[in-house]
């Protein structure tokens, strides 16, 4: 009986290790459990949809498990123009999906641009040329400006051209239907009083002619 349950347990042993080597193949190697499609999504153009295809190298009826999402994600992120990219292979029908999210410009930065979490990066696609331009003298600086900026309403917003932040001091350019105005910003907060004061004052005849405006202190303006 003993030797019986020895060869039992050995033959149970050999069909487990058969039975592994066996599906290590089929995912492996085997063409049932092959890429038949690859989709790509996300990409502004199509010569970026290329750039991201020739990244991935995944070739039809290349097996899905030697497919590495996060080698091949962490591939495609190395384009700064990328904010995350997500790799999903389907084992059902062999696709293999590529979903890219490209950064959003929300300002300029030199030749560059930026967007709402501050990251500098290269736009392979031309953004809206209303952006505003942002001049700081450092990463930490252009943050403070970026979220400045996004603190606007967007009625305001879309009229500033310009941004300046110098330590914890902002300066706007604003242009609307009434003209164009430097802005001593001051210290971020007090949004929307300042908001509100520059409206009152701009609209005021005796300002028609005013071109700068020291908000710094809205209880308190200056304009010239």
């Amino acid at each position: 009986r003993s030797k019986a349950k020895l060869v039992r347990r050995n033959l149970y042993i050999f069909l487990f290790i058969a039975g592994i080597a066996g599906l290590g193949y089929l995912l492996g190697w085997s063409n049932l459990l092959a890429t038949k499609s690859v989709l790509i999504t996300g990409a502004p153009t199509d010569a970026l949809e290329k750039q991201i295809a020739d990244v991935a190298k995944i070739e039809i009826g290349k097996p899905l498990a030697r497919i590495e999402p996060r080698i091949l994600q962490g591939q495609i992120d190395k384009f700064d123009w990328v904010e995350r990219a997500s790799i999903q292979r389907n084992w059902l029908n062999g696709k293999v999906n590529i979903i890219v999210t490209a950064r959003t410009a929300v300002a300029a930065v030199g030749g560059k641009y930026i967007d709402r979490t501050g990251f500098l990066f290269n736009a392979p696609v031309k953004p809206d040329e209303n952006l505003p331009e942002i001049f700081a003298v450092d990463s930490s600086t252009r943050l403070s400006a970026i979220e400045l900026f996004l603190s606007f309403p967007d009625i305001f917003a879309s009229d500033v051209r310009s941004l300046t932040a110098t330590g914890n001091q902002f300066l706007i350019t604003v242009e609307n239907e009434s003209g164009k105005y430097g802005i001593n910003w001051g210290r971020s907060g007090n949004t929307s009083l300042k908001i509100k004061v520059f409206n009152q004052l701009i609209s005021l005849p005796e300002n028609q002619k005013i071109n700068y405006l020291d908000l710094s202190d809205p209880n308190s303006p200056i304009v010239r």
